[in-house]
């Protein structure tokens, strides 16, 4: 009895050895000893990455005034023949599956009808002050079965004297400051409680954490939108930005990063799980439609290279779109998005160097 009692201890010091040193020294393929406590991705990021491919529609008060992040007059916004769902057929042209809209960018100026400050669709001529552009994209968007997120920019706002990464001119500790702040809580909920299920919330350049002086927006994203994605959102970023705006990342491409705010490629030894997102304008350095710019349109082989170094690295997509001031994404951006949207559709994607340059 003693020796087969020893026997059994023996037999099992052997394998407790032998696991452990599979562990340390694995063969080929199997999991090293640093990668045991890797994060695991949530079913609503798997979802997302999915997708794969989404369109980012740039459109505001710059697209009338011409200028960034400038306050122009609220009477200049007038998209006489906007059509919502004429940027679905864009969307859905190139196989996208999910659109994100600018609601409100560093001008300030408000792309819903809201009552948070007297700089938006209110104050424009365009259906006499009482249209809603993001319930019109969100609504084109079902219709169309795409999934919609929205982008905002907390980090400037021109109209309130806001500059990165999000204070007032008066300063951190202002009580203007703690104003702006209540201003963009009240914000974000309207957001997330007024247009239904969103599968992506974008807050360029970030948003203060409430410790830096900033507002408290996790904590209403996740009580409001639980479910999406969220770029840049203190600590409910579930997805990072590439970095570059190039619309591709580098190789290799880690599902994972060390910190809420990481861009670029990410780290195999990040403690978050944030798969990437690489952004890219249509025509070249350009993200909101301006006049006699059609010569700066990518080529359809510029796009297939960004499709190569984003969906096959691990990433998705986010190409842009840049309605013109009537309202419409402009035929030759359309025309592009269409042969575009023919390679991606083929069964093998064309190489790079036999791509047509068709604009």
């Amino acid at each position: 009895m003693k020796h087969r009692m020893l026997f059994v201890v023996f037999v099992m010091v052997g394998m407790g050895i032998f696991i452990f040193r599979s562990k340390l020294f694995p063969p080929e393929g199997i999991r090293r000893f640093s990668e045991w406590n890797q994060p695991s991705p949530t079913p609503q990021q798997l979802d997302w990455q999915e997708l794969k491919l989404g369109v980012f529609f740039h459109f505001g008060m710059t697209t009338f005034s011409g200028v960034v992040g400038e306050v122009a007059d609220a009477r200049m916004f007038d998209p006489e023949e906007l059509d919502m769902d004429q940027w679905m057929e864009a969307t859905k042209a190139i196989g996208a599956k999910y659109a994100i809209f600018t609601a409100q960018h560093a001008d300030g100026f408000l792309l819903w009808n809201t009552d948070l400050y007297d700089y938006g669709v209110r104050q424009s001529p365009w259906k006499s002050g009482k249209g809603d552009l993001v319930r019109e994209f969100v609504d084109a968007c079902r219709r169309n079965s795409i999934k919609p997120g929205i982008y905002l920019n907390i980090a400037d706002n021109a109209y309130w004297g806001v500059k990165y990464p999000g204070i007032v001119k008066e300063g951190i500790n202002s009580s203007e400051q703690k104003r702006y702040n209540k201003m963009v809580e009240k914000m974000v909920t309207e957001i997330c409680s007024r247009y239904g299920k969103l599968v992506e919330l974008w807050f360029d350049g970030g948003v203060l954490f409430p410790d830096e002086g900033g507002p408290e927006i996790a904590s209403i994203i996740r009580r409001l939108q639980p479910d999406a994605m969220v770029m840049k959102g203190q600590n409910a970023s579930t997805i990072r930005l590439s970095g570059g705006e190039t619309g591709m990342v580098g190789v290799p491409c880690y599902y994972t990063a060390r910190r809420y705010y990481s861009m670029g490629s990410g780290n195999p030894e990040g403690k978050y799980y944030l798969p990437v997102e690489c952004d890219s304008p249509i025509r070249k350095k350009q993200w909101f439609w301006r006049p006699n710019t059609d010569d700066n349109l990518f080529t359809v082989n510029d796009l297939i290279k960004m499709y190569k170094g984003s969906i096959e690295n691990n990433g998705n997509l986010l190409l842009n779109a840049n309605p013109d001031n009537r309202g419409l994404v402009p035929d030759k951006d359309m025309a592009l998005y269409n042969a575009f949207g023919k390679c991606v559709g083929a069964e093998n994607l064309p190489p790079v160097d036999g791509a047509d340059d068709e604009k």
